[in-house]
């Protein structure tokens, strides 16, 4: 049996606001009023979903409060892409992942619905980009056996740098005159 949101909402808040109730004996009241204390109940679900290419989809339901105060189980409702509906119950302090395969190009949807949840809607086309790593190389064209403009042989190839026998004789003059600025600079002893 399904319960509206609204009915199961009721109910939990006539459940919480229950007042201390006397206690009578068959026989008359009681000597003095004892009370019976009002029984909480506390639950905290939340959906998230993931998308990956390896797996599909992962949809996470927990029931978890940040002070770990939730004591009852919730059930949730989940829509499978297929279309076939679920029921999954997670335990106070708990979650549970459920993971739908969905093959490349497909889309596919998945509903959650729960007590004091909005209904939850999670769609995703699967397109993954696979490298299959094949190489690919082009022939070179072959070139025509009279060519237009011949290739420049060795003789015609542009200088690009300075002649070696000038820059040769420059130096070893260089080596001559600093010897004998070196020799002059010498002192002279008589």
């Amino acid at each position: 049996m399904r319960m509206t949101s609204a009915a199961v909402a009721a109910v939990c808040a006539s459940i919480s606001l229950l007042a201390p109730v006397s206690a009578y004996a068959a026989d008359g009241p009681a000597p003095g009023p004892s009370t019976v204390p009002a029984v909480h109940h506390s639950i905290d679900p939340k959906v998230s979903f993931s998308k990956d290419c390896h797996s599909g989809i992962t949809v996470i339901l927990s029931n978890i409060a940040p002070d770990d105060s939730t004591t009852d189980p919730v059930t949730f409702h989940v829509t499978a892409p297929s279309g076939k509906t679920s029921d999954v119950v997670v335990q106070p302090n708990q979650l549970v992942k459920v993971v739908y395969g969905v093959a490349e190009g497909e889309t596919a949807n998945v509903g959650v619905d729960t007590l004091g949840l909005s209904h939850q809607t999670f769609r995703w086309t699967k397109r993954c980009t696979r490298v299959l790593g094949e190489k690919v190389t082009q022939t070179p064209q072959k070139k025509p056996t009279t060519p237009s403009d011949p290739p420049a042989s060795a003789a015609e190839l542009p200088f690009t740098g300075v002649p070696a026998a000038p820059l040769t004789v420059v130096g070893l003059g260089l080596l001559v005159a600093g010897a004998g600025l070196v020799r002059a600079g010498r002192v002279r002893r008589a």
